[in-house]
Formats: C-alpha cells, sequence, structure tokens
C-alpha cells in the first residue's frame, strides 16, 4: 500500500496516471483529469473531466474541480 502525508501525517493515497500528481484514496480523480507531479488531491474531493491540477495547488475537503477548470499554484 502506497501513502503520502498531505500535512497530517501519511494516508493511504497514490500517483495519478497523468502527470503523477498524488491522490488520497479518499478522494476521486476521472482518469481524463490531469493533475501535476507538485499537485496533490486529498480528503473526498473530486477532480473529474478534463480538469487540470497543476502547480503545487490542493485540492482538498469536498471541493468539486470540473469539466475544463484549471487550478494552479
Amino acid at each position: 500500500m502506497n501513502t503520502h502525508d498531505f500535512g497530517a501525517g501519511p494516508v493511504p493515497a497514490h500517483r495519478h496516471m497523468k502527470g503523477c500528481g498524488w491522490v488520497a484514496d479518499t478522494a476521486h480523480v476521472d482518469a481524463t483529469a490531469y493533475v501535476g507531479p507538485h499537485a496533490t488531491v486529498t480528503d473526498y474531493a473530486v477532480v473529474s473531466g478534463y480538469a487540470w491540477v497543476t502547480d503545487s495547488a490542493t485540492v482538498t475537503d469536498y471541493a468539486v474541480v470540473a469539466d475544463r477548470t484549471a487550478v494552479a499554484a
């Protein structure tokens, strides 16, 4: 089992296939979405469609990023 520390200790997580960013196993990211190598999706967040999470952005809590939205930090 892979884990990643999103800031409150390690939790079960995996690298997303498009961009290799970390995604908590409790979150959902569509296969069509992009999570950059320094970006994270944690808690119960959802990234769907062709959304992009780039730079060092974090999508957290119950946030939803959908369609062709881009989130950057």
